[in-house]
């Protein structure tokens, strides 16, 4: 939408509704680095430290959203998950029981996440980082409600670099690195693996390659090459040129 906008607009400005406010000394803005295979165990591993009063989780898609969800059921943490599949009936309930601390865990995407207006949010974790950097200030603005102080943490992979730096610009502020001295990294899977190994592979083919030549030959000026270029191609070329006809010439009487 806002492409179509700005391709079919002049002299464009545009104006900022929203309530969201980015209280950067009641919000400790953190983020930790992880591979993306050990996200979970970054998660749980988080919880397990922080221990939150109660919490929401941001991902960036519905199937991430009951993935986590699930898993961290599975793992015995009292979560539940609210996103646009669910009917509205379910999204209630799911908002009452976390107003009411049933469940301290809230997994949950961002288009859900604009109705979650709840006082007393401790922790906003990224487990996704947004795709566009304005919904991180959207994020974190559900915690430090009320003068209250709140944790925001965001997981980084080491792709995602960008994607932090754009935020930092944004909010102006260098977020804080936070070491899990708990958190054990585990190995890349045997695809990542074999990805990784054919990776390096390819870049070493590549550095151990003679550098490509032209087949073009290369004149100091381009005398010789105009004496060896070929005629252009014509149709005359192609088919033989009619003979004139020759003419008779009339005698005069």
């Amino acid at each position: 939408v806002n492409r179509l906008i700005e391709e079919f607009s002049n002299d464009l400005q545009r104006l900022t509704l929203s309530e969201d406010r980015l209280t950067v000394e009641h919000v400790k803005q953190q983020y930790v680095s992880v591979e993306g295979w050990d996200k979970y165990r970054m998660l749980r591993k988080l919880l397990e430290v922080e221990q939150p009063e109660l919490a929401i989780v941001f991902t960036n898609t519905k199937h991430q959203t009951r993935r986590v969800c699930e898993r961290l059921q599975q793992d015995g943490w009292n979560a539940l998950q609210i996103h646009g599949d669910l009917l509205q009936r379910q999204r209630d309930r799911v908002m009452q029981d976390f107003r009411e601390s049933k469940i301290h865990v809230l997994v949950a995407t961002d288009l859900m996440g604009r109705g979650i207006d709840v006082d007393g949010i401790s922790h906003i974790i990224n487990y996704d980082l947004p795709g566009d950097v304005e919904l991180y200030v959207h994020r974190i603005g559900r915690t430090a409600r009320m003068g209250a102080v709140g944790v925001a943490i965001s997981l980084v992979t080491p792709e995602e670099g960008s994607e932090l730096t754009e935020i930092e610009k944004l909010i102006n502020v260098q977020l804080e690195q936070k070491i899990v001295a708990e958190f054990r990294p585990s190995p890349p899977p045997p695809m990542e693996q074999a990805r990784r190994e054919a990776e390096q592979q390819a870049d070493a083919a590549r550095k151990a390659a003679p550098p490509e030549r032209s087949n073009e030959p290369v004149f100091e000026d381009d005398t010789f090459a105009k004496a060896h270029e070929l005629p252009p191609k014509t149709l005359g070329s192609k088919f033989k040129a009619p003979q004139r006809r020759k003419m008779k010439k009339l005698k005069r009487r």
